[in-house]
């Protein structure tokens, strides 16, 4: 931009400003240059949220708790006025059309674009598979195991005939299969069978059953897991110490063909269970009824002989590679959207993860929901999705904002702003050091979020940047930005590894297309 063209604060508007800053950082004037936090440069005003395409009293409630002011429809997506940030927060989810808007004003949106790589099950199914194959040992017990196509089921069922022939004198026990919609949501269209026909691949997958799951007073239950992500350039993913615990209302007999139909044995979705004759309304404090909560679920485990804390450590484990799982193409999706804009910070997304957990605590990603339920029928669940808004609220009104300047690369030449490995994996120059800040602006305000990428163990982290790195095709071992900033050809990719941009494509798409971003990321690895 022209610096004629600049809009020049006052000098008294300055003054407030740099003493707001001082004021709420806690810091002197002479504050060092390490202490003073580029992201924190100006004062963050009010924040105007959008609720046009929110059904939920609940979000407004929290909203206006958390201090922000609730307007009208912004369809022209016009800015809010000067230090205001509007924030559009809608039950569906967004395309890059809109994000792109609204990174012009530095808005924000509850969503990111091809978040459905994960919350659709077609999908989420097609890409976890993909990862069993490029990384079986982190990636196999990620989801039961799951078919998209009735070829591939058809090869499935003939290796299990293989099996028993081989062992003449066992019987198997009769295998047994979940259909699940594409688009279902609250249990709808779901059904279990021993011998699925071929249309029910047509729009949903087909996903093994487990028989042996772990029981809470002779019940099957899930759990359902509120995660934030508010940045995928590079990740910044939080898991929330509360949720539910959903209990079947019947008590569970192992699958076979006179109770396959009983949706209240098998299926724990509160929407199906609530109409049982035996379902039990959550108490208030969480501790019984059909839905009960995290901290019940972690004194049953202690009083049971289970390592509760180890238990959750693989919770956290099984999220964060789910979501890294997806994490280049969203980035790429991201970073097309924003058109160079990198403050990694106009979408953010709270997630809703129903987990299973099986007779030996192993746990299983069910579904990955983009818009969680917020319905409050009881006073239990309006205290937590209360609780759960308002820390997002929390979380996401931080000030995003970084220098303008591009980062230099060793060389001393300056980089594009289009998304690279090491942008993603924030090892760089002033990623690196925004995100230290940044996670110190956040620990200000954590509550009962605790973050769980970027791990803080290191052994943890580097194998999480090991998923990234394979997904990429980029080798962990080039030093320069530039290299890591080249897609490595496709003869030494590593085996099976599909780039971002092709995978976004071939996930979405029955008929693949060319993206209109395609050819936008210069020196991005996503691409051949």
């Amino acid at each position: 931009m022209n610096p004629a063209h600049r809009i020049q604060r006052p000098t008294k508007t300055r003054a407030l400003i740099n003493k707001a800053k001082q004021d709420r950082l806690g810091h002197a004037a002479h504050a060092t240059e390490e202490e003073e936090d580029p992201m924190w440069a100006g004062v963050m005003g009010r924040v105007v949220v959008d609720l046009t395409n929110s059904r939920h009293l609940i979000v407004r409630k929290a909203a206006t708790v958390a201090g922000w002011v609730v307007e009208g429809k912004t369809e022209n997506l016009a800015a809010p006025g000067l230090g205001n940030t509007l924030v559009m927060w809608s039950d569906m989810s967004t395309s890059v059309e809109k994000v792109s808007k609204l990174a012009a004003i530095g808005g924000k949106i509850n969503h990111f674009p091809s978040i459905d790589l994960i919350c659709r099950k077609v999908p989420l199914a097609a890409n976890i598979n993909r990862m069993k194959k490029i990384l079986p040992k982190e990636y196999n017990s990620v989801t039961p195991k799951t078919f998209t196509d009735y070829t591939e089921f058809r090869q499935h069922k003939q290796s299990l005939v293989q099996e028993q022939v081989k062992r003449p004198h066992s019987t198997p026990a009769k295998k047994f299969y979940i259909v699940k919609p594409n688009n279902g949501c609250m249990g709808k269209g779901i059904y279990l069978t021993s011998n699925p026909s071929q249309d029910a691949f047509a729009h949903a997958v087909v996903q093994e059953y487990v028989n042996r799951p772990l029981l809470i007073e002779g019940r099957k239950f899930d759990m359902r897991c509120y995660v934030l992500v508010t940045s995928v350039t590079p990740p910044r993913i939080f898991f929330y110490n509360d949720g539910l615990v959903r209990l079947c209302s019947v008590q569970y007999m192992p699958v076979g063909d006179e109770n396959h139909a009983d949706q209240c044995m098998h299926l724990s979705n509160y929407s199906v269970n609530k109409k049982h004759k035996l379902f039990e309304t959550a108490s208030e404090t969480g501790s019984s009824g059909g839905k009960r909560d995290f901290a019940f679920l972690t004194s049953w485990l202690n009083q049971n002989g289970h390592n509760a804390d180890k238990f959750w450590a693989s919770v956290h484990n099984l999220i964060v590679k789910t979501v890294l799982s997806v994490a280049p193409t969203l980035a790429t999706a991201y970073s097309t959207a924003v058109k160079g804009k990198q403050d990694g910070f106009t979408c953010f997304e709270l997630l809703g993860f129903d987990v299973l957990v099986n007779d030996t605590l192993e746990v299983q990603v069910c579904e990955v929901n983009h818009s969680p339920s917020l319905v409050t029928d009881t006073p239990f669940d309006a205290k937590l999705k209360f609780d759960v808004l308002h820390e997002t609220m929390k979380l996401v009104a931080l000030p995003s904002k970084v220098p303008n300047n591009l980062t230099p690369s060793p060389s001393g030449k300056t980089l594009s702003k289009e998304v690279s490995l090491q942008t993603m994996l924030g090892m760089h120059g002033v990623k690196k050091r925004n995100s230290k800040r940044r996670t110190l602006a956040e620990d200000a305000v954590l509550s009962s979020y605790r973050r769980v990428y970027p791990s803080e163990d290191p052994h943890l982290q580097a194998s999480y940047r090991h998923i990234l790195q394979v997904q990429t095709g980029v080798s962990p071992h080039q030093p320069s930005e530039r290299r890591c900033a080249t897609p490595l050809p496709a003869a030494s990719r590593p085996m099976n590894a599909t780039p971002p941009q092709k995978m976004l494509r071939t996930l979405t798409s029955p008929k693949p297309k060319r993206s209109s971003f395609a050819g936008s990321l210069k020196f991005s690895p996503y691409l051949k």
